[in-house]
């Protein structure tokens, strides 16, 4: 009978070291980097530079390693074979925050920032200045505002390097 309650401490204590190595329960992946928008529309905007190449508007989400939080809308190009790219002359829209995860989702503080002055006249802003949101993880996928988002690191680079790039928070009047 001790050489039971001995093989039961003996697990027991197995099992405690085991679980102490595991994940904590209700920790949340981080989310990282650029995760693109599913289900884009892809076209072919001049065949006669690059018949290969395909073009589509989309959001992105970027989240840093330092809790900076992106959302772009841009112009996203792809070549058969090659990693996608930001083409960033064609303008980005850009609301730039902080996110945080827990069991709940990822929250996020975004507000709008200016569009690069070159590409996008400043105007007014359709909207709150500030908003916040709870963006819900589903396996390998994100959900945000009725969209699917799955990870694309070749974007990393494109989207991190538009988040810093991309001018100041717009300041909008009081009234807004």
């Amino acid at each position: 009978m001790q050489h039971a309650a001995r093989i039961a401490v003996v697990l027991v204590c197995l099992f405690a070291v085991g679980a102490g190595k595991q994940k904590a329960a209700g920790d949340p992946d981080l989310p990282s980097g650029a995760w693109l928008e599913t289900h884009l529309k892809w076209n072919h905007p001049s065949s006669s530079i690059n018949p290969q190449l395909e073009a589509s508007q989309a959001t992105i989400l970027y989240f840093g390693e330092d809790h900076s939080f992106a959302k772009l809308m841009c112009v996203v190009v792809r070549v058969s074979g090659e990693p996608a790219a930001i083409k960033d002359d064609d303008g980005i829209v850009l609301w730039r925050g902080q996110w945080s995860a827990d069991r709940k989702g990822i929250a996020v503080t975004h507000e709008f920032v200016v569009p690069r002055p070159e590409h996008w006249p400043e105007g007014p802003v359709m909207g709150p200045a500030i908003e916040h949101t709870i963006i819900r993880r589903s396996h390998d996928q994100l959900s945000f505002a009725e969209m699917k988002f799955e990870r694309a690191s070749e974007l990393d680079d494109d989207a991190h390097h538009a988040m810093l790039t991309t001018s100041t928070p717009m300041k909008l009047p009081p009234d807004q």
